[in-house]
């Protein structure tokens, strides 16, 4: 007897969990071209945009607002804290998330993020569940167009929209899920088909609380693309020329979403506001700075107007000929008209793709079908589908060109500053309290006990990470806060020893007193192109290292012969360097010294030596000048570090560089 696969244990019950697989796999493989295309172009998004967002992570490009908050409010849950933060202790002194957008959602997304507990999990699955967003415009498009061809193409225009890539870029948000649930409520409602309609409204208001009022504005959209004019005939004398053109099952949702969603919204917001705990000291009253009249700051109306006319100028302003739908962006549109906050209309948040683009895009069908001639509309959506392909963040030439992370982080490129900072993080134990700037806060995420500032001097810090190299060093955390003053300030206490000091980044680890364990470059040169020149002048000169020389002559007037770099170095002992040349019968000399100035008046003289003539023991060659000087941790980015030819007299003198040589500890 000869045995199937089918006769094997268990055989029969995976067959039958793959009959499902099998049967997409069919209707793919027999589906025409447009949806083969549709598919094909939807998966190669999803994995290079995941690829692009995770390099953007491994190059320190993600930020505490918002992955890290993210990150850190799931790790913490998985330890049976209500999805804790240290991010928004300003604002929620509990430190749950939940007071910020109570939601549901991340109750259902904290399985998947305990399989695999990393920001890079949640990054991967918003770009796929934000790709999806792809889905219901396709759909949406078939109902409306009949046309898979322009239905491609809508579905395309969706994927690389500037909005919505710009959600996609930065960090990870909640607000990336509203897309796929809401535009699937959108197609299920126009379909009729209200068991999915019921699944995927509960996925959108179990998001964030605005979700319900985007669902009410959308339920209202719904409502008057049901309008239409009585018939003519015996009611054509009736008061009321309009009727509701809608059966009862539309009218029982419609209804229903119209009267429950503002409850749900502003019990929502109680939540959060019962969960946030007691305000602060000093809170009071700061939320009422936000509410202004918009145009009473021209930069603020100037960005408003940009961040609407892209959004509507990248559709070729299509929205505008199904005018019904727009209600459903008055939500945002009144939202940033009186609430001054600048990143609400800044093109490179997560904003515009979530609350405003996707409803613009389901509304070019609607507008699509009032162009008569087919041709005409095919060739509209290509030239919408250019014009978003070439303002989106994606393209190299538009970086700069808009306000927002998505148009100015620049794009993500490994380097060997980048694998510092690694060395750097593998030198912290995972379970230690970390203090760090904004952009290194993700990849320490995964700790209650990580900050990127204090609320008060209680909070015990074992490691502080900094890099000085970055933007975001000097950048104040909820106004101010900044790393730049945290560093020195740590430094000062006496109690921090240094682990890493190379190329910027500097970490700091509570009690320590062993050596340097990663180090930069330890000589330091500065020529003509870094000190400034005083009295004398700028010479060629083979001999020296960098081809010109700064020198002066007996002719030259008596004082200050050069000055600077006004570099800022770490703590400890160096020998300051000057490579000088006196000429033939050369008289006169000068003070050589090493000074940190503390105002344009007084400043601490590190080390000095003053030079004759007759220190040079040959004329024309190069002979160094060596001063030992010291630079404690208390004055550690307080002070700058000059050097100076003071008081020269005499001549021929030339100088060629300046080398500062580090020699150990302070």
């Amino acid at each position: 007897m000869t045995l199937s696969t089918a006769d094997l244990p268990g055989a029969s019950r995976l067959a039958s969990w793959t009959l499902p697989l099998r049967s997409l796999w069919r209707r793919v493989r027999t589906a025409g071209w447009e949806t083969q295309a549709f598919l094909l172009v939807l998966g190669g998004w999803m994995v290079g945009m995941s690829v692009f967002v995770l390099f953007r992570y491994y190059t320190f490009q993600t930020n505490a607002f918002d992955l890290g908050i993210f990150n850190q409010a799931f790790a913490t849950a998985l330890h049976g804290q209500l999805f804790y933060e240290t991010p928004d202790l300003r604002i929620i002194p509990s430190g749950s998330f939940l007071a910020v957008h109570f939601n549901l959602l991340m109750f259902l997304l904290l399985p998947l993020y305990a399989l695999a507990p990393t920001p890079e999990t949640l990054l991967v699955a918003q770009t796929f569940v934000l790709g999806l967003g792809a889905v219901p415009v396709w759909l949406i498009s078939n109902r409306l167009l009949a046309n898979r061809q322009m239905s491609l193409v809508l579905a395309a225009i969706y994927l690389f929209n500037p909005a919505i890539l710009s959600l996609s870029i930065y960090d990870f948000h909640l607000e990336a899920f509203l897309p796929f649930f809401l535009g699937m409520t959108f197609y299920s409602f126009l379909a009729r088909r209200w068991r999915l309609h019921a699944v995927f409204l509960a996925l959108s208001l179990v998001t964030m609380e605005f979700a319900a009022v985007l669902a009410f504005a959308m339920a209202l959209a719904h409502l008057l693309r049901g309008l239409g004019r009585r018939p003519t005939g015996g009611e054509r004398h009736a008061f009321f020329p309009l009727v509701l053109r809608l059966d009862r099952t539309e009218r029982w949702v419609l209804g229903g979403t119209l009267l429950a969603t503002p409850f749900l919204a502003y019990g929502m917001l109680t939540a959060s506001f019962l969960i946030a705990g007691p305000a602060p000291p000093g809170a009071s009253g700061q939320g009422s700075s936000l509410f202004v009249w918009l145009f009473d700051s021209p930069a603020l109306t100037a960005q408003w107007i940009q961040f609407w006319l892209l959004l509507f100028g990248t559709l070729l302003f299509l929205p505008l000929l199904a005018p019904r739908n727009l209600v459903m962006v008055l939500p945002w549109f009144g939202l940033t008209l009186i609430i001054s906050a600048a990143a609400l209309t800044m093109t490179g948040y997560q904003y515009g793709g979530a609350f405003v683009a996707p409803f613009l895009i389901w509304a070019v069908p609607f507008g699509i079908k009032k162009v008569k001639r087919l041709g005409l509309a095919k060739g509209l959506l290509l030239v919408v589908l250019l014009v978003s392909v070439i303002l989106c963040p994606l393209d190299p030439l538009m970086q700069g060109a808009f306000p927002g992370i998505a148009y100015n982080a620049g794009f993500p490129t490994p380097t060997s500053h980048t694998g510092i900072l690694y060395d750097a993080l593998n030198l912290i134990p995972p379970g230690a309290s970390v203090l760090t700037q904004n952009n290194l806060f993700p990849q320490v995420s995964g700790r209650a006990d990580a900050y990127v500032y204090l609320t008060d001097n209680r909070t015990d810090i074992e490691y502080v990470l900094a890099d000085a190299s970055s933007p975001h060093y000097g950048q104040p955390i909820w106004g101010d806060q900044l790393m730049s003053q945290w560093l020195p300030h740590f430094l000062a206490t006496g109690r921090y020893g240094v682990l890493v000091m190379d190329g910027g980044v500097y970490l700091l680890e509570k009690g320590y007193t062993g050596p340097i364990l990663l180090q930069s470059q330890t000589e330091y040169r500065y020529d003509y192109r870094e000190l400034t020149l005083f009295y004398g002048s700028a010479v060629a000169d083979a001999s020296s290292a960098s081809g010109t020389v700064l020198m002066r002559d007996p002719s030259t007037t008596n004082g200050t012969f050069f000055y600077g770099p006004y570099v800022s170095l770490p703590p400890g002992s160096y020998n300051v360097t000057f490579w000088m040349s006196a000429g033939a019968g050369a008289t006169g000399g000068m003070l050589l010294d090493a000074f940190s100035p503390l105002n344009s008046t007084t400043g601490i003289e590190r080390a000095a030596r003053h030079i004759n003539a007759s220190d040079f023991p040959i004329a024309d060659a190069w002979t160094p000048f060596t001063l030992h000087i010291s630079l404690p941790p208390e004055d550690y980015f307080v002070t700058a570090l000059e050097c100076r030819g003071m008081y020269a007299y005499g001549g021929p003198f030339s100088l060629d560089y300046i080398t500062v040589t580090y020699v150990g500890g302070p």
